[in-house]
């Protein structure tokens, strides 16, 4: 796990701290001169200890998402999901702000759909598309319209939501089916897949 997140994010680490030490100390140091005064401790601290807190409080949300992730995705269907032509792929990968993380994705018709966790009890399918310009009148009725599917439309992408204990009572075959009629929906809406 720890090796996974050095590998994964050790440039990232880096520049973060590095970025996050120079902001701090900068901040540090208007405030020791707006106080006339210069304290090592409050500058050594504020541009040191305090990015090293906030890097390890990352560190932490990624090792929950994690072991969360492990957990969830130990138990059928979601554990034979490269049966029906998912891979791993990296996330936030070039985010700034983000760790990267392994996710899982596939690729039905033109569209590469990402499988990744909400939280402990949901779990999200989504792809980017070229989100079509929709007045709030669209916007509503297609969200009515297939919010029974557990389909959400967000900015530049679309989503299809599962509940944990949904998905668990579903075979691979039954999901690789349902996501490609979310694949479907999307086509009919004239939706078109973007890559990200």
């Amino acid at each position: 796990m720890n090796k996974q997140f050095i590998e994964l994010n050790e440039r990232k680490v880096k520049i973060l701290l590095l970025t996050l030490s120079i902001l701090f100390t900068s901040l540090a140091i208007v405030i020791c001169y707006i106080n006339n005064e210069f304290n090592w401790i409050f500058t050594l601290y504020l541009g040191v200890v305090f990015p090293f807190i906030l890097v390890f409080i990352g560190y932490l949300g990624w090792v929950y998402n994690y072991k969360n992730r492990k957990i969830i995705f130990s138990k059928s269907p979601l554990n034979q999901l490269s049966k029906i032509g998912f891979y791993t792929c990296l996330k936030n990968q070039k985010s700034i702000g983000e760790f990267a993380r392994i996710i899982e994705e596939i690729q039905i018709s033109d569209f590469k759909i990402n499988c990744d966790i909400v939280n402990s009890k949901q779990i999200l399918f989504s792809t980017f598309t070229d989100f079509r310009k929709l007045d709030s009148i669209d916007y509503k009725f297609l969200r009515d319209k297939y919010k029974s599917k557990g389909i959400i439309f967000d900015f530049m992408s679309v989503k299809k939501k599962y509940e944990l204990k949904e998905i668990y009572l579903l075979s691979v075959e039954e999901l690789n089916e349902d996501l490609k009629d979310f694949v479907r929906i999307l086509e009919f809406e004239n939706f078109k897949p973007i890559e990200h």
